[in-house]
């Protein structure tokens, strides 16, 4: 047991597409020492202080919910390999059904012509947007669904962001998105490996998806971070920054359940679901009302199942509220 906790901390330290990785901090803290730079006055030293105040300030790290999110971080690091392990459904079983299926209606399909190259490439593209569009899809059942939501409030109850919020997760929620991914993904690569090959290759870092990795080290790892970080223009329609990610937290009615994807804003454009942030920074309020103690064990891993459990039962009334509506039970909730 200590050999696979202490084999499961070493994996995740240096993967640099797992987040809150070495390699992965490394990115983010360059990211914020530029951005830090460019603030200050090019002829003052940039003191290490000044760097380390602006990534753990102590009114993030020091509150009730940053001492949550510090325990939730332990505990996932500790035993992320053990629950991944029974949280993931059959993935390759999903990717051979699906090719056997369309192999029955259409029949063999014939060599692709197209270079190696291209046949990776296309590939790794195709993974990537089938990684996001799963996260996207499982994002936007966890807030239409009262029964999913009760297992994600968790993660929206963090009354103030920071790095470590990444693993403010209910065991019940990465369960319901590793299978969501699982299914996701084993019907996209059972159509891609009938049009090209199998097994599938594809471009990797670390043995991950590099474009996903890429996101993981540029995006990921900051979404969560204070830092009011936002993209102009077209980029902001393309890609979900920091400040994007502030609005998905925001207690603001206009933010509820915008901006669900995970590092790609093309989803949520696409459904209707992008909300820009400003240039500047908006005043936000972050978390869930009607949680007495949201951030006591019994709130964020106990609660929930009864919340869960309680709203399944049919009512005659149903309100289409939500995290306004948090301590009421009738749900499910809808988009406005």
């Amino acid at each position: 047991m200590k050999f696979e906790i202490g084999q499961n901390l070493l994996i995740h330290a240096t993967n640099p597409g797992a987040i809150g990785s070495l390699p992965g901090l490394f990115v983010a803290l360059t990211i914020v020492a530029v951005l830090s730079f460019r603030r200050l006055n090019r002829k003052r030293d940039l003191a290490p202080r000044v760097l380390l105040r602006a990534w753990m300030p102590r009114r993030v790290y020091c509150s009730a919910s940053g001492r949550t999110d510090i325990a939730f971080t332990a505990f996932t690091l500790l035993f992320f390999g053990l629950m991944f392990g029974w949280a993931v459904i059959g993935s390759a079983a999903i990717t051979s059904f699906v090719r056997t299926f369309i192999t029955g209606l259409l029949g063999t399909a014939s060599p692709s012509n197209l270079p190696t190259i291209a046949v990776v490439a296309i590939t790794t593209v195709a993974v990537f947007l089938t990684y996001e569009f799963a996260y996207w899809l499982y994002h936007f059942f966890s807030h239409r669904f009262e029964f999913l939501w009760r297992f994600h409030a968790v993660h929206h109850s963090a009354e103030s962001l920071s790095t470590l919020t990444n693993f403010r997760v209910h065991p019940i929620d990465s369960l319901i998105f590793g299978n969501v991914l699982a299914v996701i993904n084993g019907i996209a690569t059972g159509f891609l490996s009938y049009f090209f090959s199998d097994p599938l290759h594809q471009y990797l870092i670390g043995g991950t998806n590099a474009l996903m990795v890429l996101g993981f080290l540029i995006l990921t790892n900051l979404q969560h971070s204070h830092f009011w970080i936002t993209f102009p223009g077209f980029w902001g329609n393309m890609f979900l920054s920091p400040a994007h990610h502030q609005i998905h937290h925001s207690k603001e009615p206009a933010h509820l359940n915008k901006n669900l994807g995970s590092t790609l804003a093309v989803w949520d454009w696409l459904f209707g679901t992008l909300h820009k942030p400003s240039r500047h920074r908006e005043i936000l309020e972050f978390g869930v009302d009607g949680i007495a103690d949201p951030h006591g064990f019994k709130s964020a891993i106990i609660l929930p199942f009864f919340q869960a459990l309680e709203s399944l039962r049919p009512t005659k009334t149903r309100r289409s509220s939500l995290r306004s509506g948090a301590a009421d039970l009738s749900g499910p909730y809808d988009f406005a």
